[in-house]
C-alpha cells in the first residue's frame, strides 16, 4: 500500500526551511512520521483520514480547506524542519 502525504516534498521544500538539495527520501520519511506521530493523534483517525481522501482526490470544502491550510500544513512543515534539523 502507497504511503500518502498530507503534503508533498516539494510543497515542504517551498514552505519550510529545508534546503532545495535535501534529500527526498529522508524528507519523505520525516513526513510520513510527523504524520503517524503528531498530526493523526491530534486530529484523530477520522478526520486525519478524511483530509488524506482530500488530498488525494483533490475534493475540498471550504471547512477542509481552511483546516488544512490555516493548520495543518503549518504544524507540518515546522515539525518537518525540527525533526530534520536534528539529523545535522
Amino acid at each position: 500500500m502507497a504511503t500518502n502525504y498530507l503534503i508533498s516534498v516539494e510543497s515542504l521544500k517551498k514552505k519550510g526551511l529545508i534546503h532545495q538539495n535535501s534529500d527526498t527520501k529522508i524528507l519523505a520519511v520525516a513526513i510520513n512520521r510527523v504524520q503517524s506521530m503528531n498530526i493523526q493523534p491530534a486530529l484523530g483517525s477520522p478526520l486525519f483520514r478524511a483530509l488524506l481522501t482530500r488530498v488525494s482526490t483533490d475534493t475540498w470544502t471550504s471547512d477542509y480547506r481552511e483546516l488544512m491550510d490555516d493548520y495543518v500544513v503549518p504544524a507540518l512543515v515546522s515539525l518537518v524542519d525540527y525533526k530534520v534539523a536534528l539529523l545535522n
